[in-house]
């Protein structure tokens, strides 16, 4: 049994947590790659993802994947998981227009009408 431990291969999942982990953006961004192409990667793991393709010098595709999570997000309900995203979104690029309407309704979907202004 011990052996087996040895000789598994490492999931995706835990080879993204690990580089994370150990702050090796580059591997991060290449897992995360792995985690989307295959629908795996999930909203706990966008955030750092995120930060990665920003640390990389990659801002455009970090605001795209911020928005189209929580777009979706917006888009089942869960606007309170939507919020955190497009603030660090807007974070990075203050001038998207998209990612200030996507907040706009997250912020109406949870009746923080003063915040939408």
């Amino acid at each position: 049994m011990g052996l087996w431990k040895i000789f598994k291969r490492k999931s995706d999942e835990v080879l993204f947590d690990r580089a994370v982990n150990e702050r090796k953006h580059s591997l991060v961004v290449v897992y995360g790659a792995r985690l989307i192409s295959k629908g795996k990667l999930e909203y706990h793991r966008v955030i750092p993802y995120a930060e990665s393709l920003f640390t990389i010098n990659r801002k455009k595709e970090a605001v795209k994947i911020l928005d189209t999570f929580a777009k979706e997000k917006i888009e089942n309900g869960y606007f309170s998981e939507a919020i955190p995203l497009l603030t660090k979104a807007i974070k990075y690029d203050p001038e998207n227009i998209e990612t200030v309407k996507l907040l706009s309704r997250a912020y109406e979907g949870e009746n923080l009408l003063f915040e939408v202004f």
